[in-house]
């Protein structure tokens, strides 16, 4: 018979043990929000103060934690260091009227006649990367085409597609007669249609509803 508690069967246990910490202590501190630091730009102040030059800002995770000339903020040794120098910084901005699927009479009209789902959702992602790169963070979508615009929703969040935050009424509601029902396959009349119809944008997963009845 061996003997399970000799020394060689203890040496590995306490191996085993060191290990386990080590990847735990290694687990903890991968949880751990990494820091960026841009160093170096010009912030706009939007309160009417002068720019604050040679700034310093802070990011951990998603989240910006300070703000503030270089004299005044410390930076993590552990901060991945990015030089904004030249550069002027602002904040994110917020486009409240949005169509990334919009295509207008004429030659846009010819052009994108036989659009499929696939090649919408392509040209919307495309779009939606653009708007990002401008500078603009934030946008709302008062209805958009054949919910191409939930679906990009969706694969940024994922982050599977570049993009804007993303507020979308998917497909505006149209009653009869009113603006954007005409050529409309299905428009809507009274509470109890409009209800209904609100009901499968949402599930469809628009955050707001947009109703046209002018």
């Amino acid at each position: 018979m061996t003997n399970n508690d000799g020394p060689m069967n203890r040496t590995r246990w306490l191996l085993l043990t060191g290990f386990g910490t080590i990847f735990l202590a290694g687990a903890l501190a991968s949880a751990e929000p990494r820091v960026t630091a841009l160093m170096g730009g010009t912030v706009v102040n939007l309160d009417g103060d002068p720019p604050v030059e040679n700034a310093v800002i802070l990011v951990e995770g998603e989240r910006i934690t300070a703000i503030g000339s270089a004299g005044d903020i410390v930076v993590p040794r552990q901060a991945a260091v990015i030089d904004t120098t030249g550069t002027w910084l602002v904040p994110g901005l917020m486009n409240m009227h949005v169509h990334l699927g919009l295509i207008l009479p004429g030659k846009l009209a010819a052009q994108f006649a036989n659009e499929t789902d696939a090649e919408l959702a392509l040209r919307m992602a495309a779009s939606a990367r653009e708007v990002l790169l401008a500078g603009i963070t934030t946008i709302r979508m008062p209805g958009d085409r054949r919910h191409g615009d939930l679906a990009l929703k969706k694969a940024i969040e994922k982050g599977q597609a570049i993009g804007p935050r993303m507020f979308s009424a998917g497909q505006a509601l149209s009653i009869t007669g009113g603006h954007g029902g005409r050529g409309k396959k299905h428009t809507y009349d009274g509470p109890y249609e409009l209800m209904k119809a609100a009901r499968k944008e949402i599930s469809a997963g628009a955050t707001w509803i947009k109703i046209a009845i002018s």
